[in-house]
């Protein structure tokens, strides 16, 4: 039982901070990209494309990351399988704290 929650928690865990970390590498590199006409002349004009560049790269990492994680944690058969350990695990309990 602690081997698979040790084992599935941490993994949903991290798959939530990839979706955040995706959402807000797009939300930034679509800030930039929409102001793009305010620096484009300005000193900092290639810093910021540097960075416009960098947050694209890091997004689209990140969502191939996200594809894999999607394939295996998103495995009806593993969910499946997690919600009736749990629900096993659930069902002891109660036996034990009725007894």
């Amino acid at each position: 039982m602690q081997a698979s929650h040790l084992g599935v928690v941490p993994v949903m865990a991290r798959y939530g901070r990839r979706l955040r970390v995706l959402r807000e590498l797009q939300r930034l590199a679509q800030e930039m990209a929409a102001s793009q006409p305010l620096w484009e002349n300005s000193p900092t004009a290639v810093n910021n494309r540097r960075l416009l560049a960098k947050w694209r790269t890091q997004a689209r990492r990140v969502a191939q990351s996200k594809l894999c994680a999607d394939a295996g944690l998103l495995d009806p058969l593993l969910l499946s399988r997690c919600f009736g350990l749990y629900n096993l695990a659930a069902a002891v309990f109660v036996a034990v704290l009725q007894s």
